[in-house]
């Protein structure tokens, strides 16, 4: 879980199935996930705010364009929500390739 912290419960049943060679269900991963104090968080979009807020300090206004959420494309190959231990924040990597 430190590694790929945003798995789905149907990938962690595969990755059990394919290393232990026993099946399980969605409900005994989460279970057991919840029982060790993992919980599900939605992924943070900026890792620090001060740093955003230093980074479009840069731009003027009328450089800036804010555009609302009525357009994203949810199916992305990135997962929005990840597994984290009780009181502590997730992190994780992704890289994005511009053009």
């Amino acid at each position: 879980m430190q590694k790929i912290p945003n798995l789905y419960l149907d990938e962690l049943q595969e990755m059990i199935q394919a290393s232990c060679g026993t099946e399980v269900s969605h409900a005994m991963v989460w279970r057991t996930l919840c029982r060790y104090g993992f919980t599900m968080k939605k992924s943070a979009q900026h890792k620090n705010h001060l740093e955003y807020l230093t980074c479009i300090g840069a731009y003027t206004a009328e450089q800036l364009v804010f555009v609302d959420e009525s357009s994203v494309d949810h199916q992305t190959t990135y997962h929005g929500h990840a597994w984290s231990i009780k009181g502590t924040k997730v992190q994780c990597k992704a890289f994005f390739v511009c053009g």
